[in-house]
C-alpha cells in the first residue's frame, strides 16, 4: 500500500457553469472530490469513479456526438470492433498528452499537493487544441464509446506484476 502525503484532490473541470478554465468558449467551473489519505489504490479507485459519472453524463452530449460522427464517418457503421478502433484512433489524433500539472498551472498559477484533474470530454473536445492526460484521454474514449453505441462497455483494468492497481 502507498502512502500518499496528504490527501488525494481530485478536480473535475466541467463544461456549462461558472467561468474559471477559460479557452474554447465553453464556461466552466472546477469542482473537487478529496479521497483517502493513505491508501493509493482507494484514490486509484475514487478517480475511476468519477471518470466514469463523466463519461456517462456527457455520452450523448453534441459535442461528443460530434466528434463520434468524425471518428466513424469512414467506417460502415455496423462493425463494433472497427467503431471501436476508429475512435480510439481518433482520440490519439487529437487529443496532446500534457501532464495534469502544466494545465493546473495555467489555472491557478500552481500545481496543488496531490492533485488529480479530470477534464470534462465537452470541455476538452472544446480546446483550441484538446490537451489531457492520460485519464482525460481515457474518459474521452469510453464517453465516445457509451455514445456511439449502446452495447459497447467500458471496463477498468490494470496489470502489474505485483497485483497493486496502476495505469
Amino acid at each position: 500500500m502507498k502512502r500518499l502525503q496528504s490527501p488525494l484532490t481530485i478536480y473535475m473541470v466541467r463544461s456549462g457553469f461558472s467561468s474559471h478554465f477559460d479557452g474554447g468558449g465553453i464556461p466552466s467551473t472546477i469542482a473537487s472530490v478529496r479521497t483517502n489519505p493513505t491508501d493509493s489504490n482507494v484514490s486509484t479507485r475514487d478517480t475511476i469513479v468519477q471518470m466514469t459519472k463523466l463519461a456517462r453524463t456527457y455520452a450523448k452530449h453534441p459535442i461528443v456526438m460530434d466528434a463520434i460522427w468524425q471518428a466513424v464517418e469512414h467506417t460502415n457503421g455496423q462493425d463494433e470492433g472497427e467503431i471501436v478502433t476508429a475512435i480510439f484512433d481518433w482520440v490519439r489524433a487529437h487529443v496532446e498528452f500534457v501532464d495534469d500539472e502544466k494545465v493546473l498551472d495555467e489555472i491557478w498559477g500552481h500545481t496543488p499537493d496531490e492533485a488529480e484533474l479530470l477534464i470534462a470530454p465537452p470541455r476538452l473536445l472544446s480546446m483550441d487544441v484538446p490537451q489531457g492526460d492520460c485519464d482525460d484521454q481515457a474518459t474521452l474514449l469510453a464517453t465516445m464509446l457509451m455514445g456511439a453505441a449502446e452495447s459497447i462497455g467500458v471496463e477498468a483494468v490494470s496489470y502489474s506484476s505485483d497485483g497493486l492497481e496502476r495505469h
